[in-house]
């Protein structure tokens, strides 16, 4: 099957958030890029699958991201690893972006956020 690299926003501010990509997506890079108005936005750009529609929940995977400040304490999940995947120079402001990686049936329960 053909695959293509999609972006997809992020919000630059420190949480958990989620987004559902389609299954084998791979993770390209992570980075600010400037809007219309000149401001700077975080994206995520994966390898993927051009047909796939979040609602197909049969091939949608929930992928879990953290984002830390330097000198912040990482949380400790049960049942899971972070994997570091970029630090972000925005602003004043240097951000940690972790991707939470659950063992299998660990997952939170809900809806992506």
């Amino acid at each position: 099957m053909a695959r293509v690299v999609y972006k997809y926003p992020l919000p630059c501010s420190p949480r958990r958030y989620e987004i559902l990509l389609p299954k084998g997506s791979k993770i390209l890079h992570i980075d600010t890029q400037k809007d219309a108005q000149g401001k700077d936005r975080l994206f995520l750009w994966a390898e993927t699958t051009p047909d796939w529609e979040a609602s197909e929940a049969p091939t949608a995977t929930r992928r879990f991201f953290e984002i830390y400040g330097t000198g912040w304490e990482l949380d400790e999940v049960p049942n899971s690893e972070l994997h570091h995947c970029k630090t972000i120079f925005y602003g004043p402001y240097v951000w940690h972006i972790y991707e939470r990686v659950y063992d299998a049936g660990h997952e939170p329960q809900g809806t992506p956020a």
